[in-house]
């Protein structure tokens, strides 16, 4: 018992050195605060592997870092908390579904991006200008978060596979990736494509590009499935891809319409 907490003490000191290098090798910077990086990748490896405990001790530490490393970006400090140490304290509940990892990430991913949000509605709300505040915010957190959580969702099981000898059910798992990737990609292309939009860290058409590409390619797998399932209705490939643009769109649209 006590190597095994020595095992995960001396693993998650490890996971929080590599993920503040991580931090640092990115694409860009979002003017308050925010990149697209490989950084959540040692928290989710700690959370599924050893639980939901030493992630998001794990997580926090990371967060806490990158105030006292001046690489935060902080308006007041509650902002700071929300944006660091409990943003980042949140991704360990991925260990909640070490069996499902892929799930896990999103779940993780996804109160990582509500923190941020909350953040950006209460705090940086000065920065939407004429937008809706909590459009503006989605939008905004959603640009590196999402491509963050589907790099980690493809990366972290694998490496997680390589680490403990012993991979989770790939098939179940690739089919979850898909099912992810099937929502994932035509928000992102929805969000991209908004009137007055600009992407701010990266060569937007090269992104655009590649999120469009990909749209395509999990278009064509999901039409793959359509044609070899026994289930013949279009409503399998619309739910996937069509519909989630549709339905996105209109939520935002109804959303600005709404608070004008």
């Amino acid at each position: 018992m006590r190597n095994q907490k020595t095992k995960v003490l001396v693993e998650a000191g490890v996971m929080l050195a590599l993920a503040i290098i991580l931090s640092y090798l990115r694409l860009g910077r979002m003017p308050q605060g925010g990149s697209v990086s490989l950084q959540m990748v040692p928290i989710f490896i700690i959370a599924l592997r050893w639980g939901v405990f030493p992630g998001v001790l794990t997580g926090a530490a990371f967060g806490l870092m990158q105030i006292f490393l001046g690489d935060a970006v902080i308006a007041q400090p509650l902002q700071g908390f929300l944006d660091y140490p409990l943003a980042f304290g949140v991704v360990g509940l991925s260990g909640l579904f070490s069996k499902r990892q892929v799930l896990g990430v999103v779940f993780g991913g996804f109160f990582r991006f509500i923190c941020h949000f909350i953040a950006g509605v209460v705090f940086f709300a000065e920065y939407a200008g004429d937008q809706n505040v909590f459009v503006y915010s989605g939008v905004y957190n959603i640009t590196y978060i999402l491509p963050e959580v589907i790099i980690a969702a493809l990366i972290t099981p694998m490496l997680l596979s390589k680490l403990t000898g012993s991979a989770a059910d790939q098939k179940e798992e690739a089919k979850t990736f898909k099912l992810f990737l099937s929502a994932a990609l035509p928000l992102l292309i929805t969000v991209f494509f908004m009137e007055d939009f600009k992407l701010e860290f990266i060569n937007e058409y090269l992104f655009k590009g590649s999120v469009g590409l990909g749209w395509l390619l999990v278009l064509y797998l999901n039409i793959k499935d359509y044609v070899k399932s026994k289930i013949k209705t279009p409503l399998i490939v619309f739910g996937y891809t069509q519909l989630i643009t549709l339905v996105a769109f209109i939520l935002i649209s109804l959303i600005a319409f709404f608070s004008n």
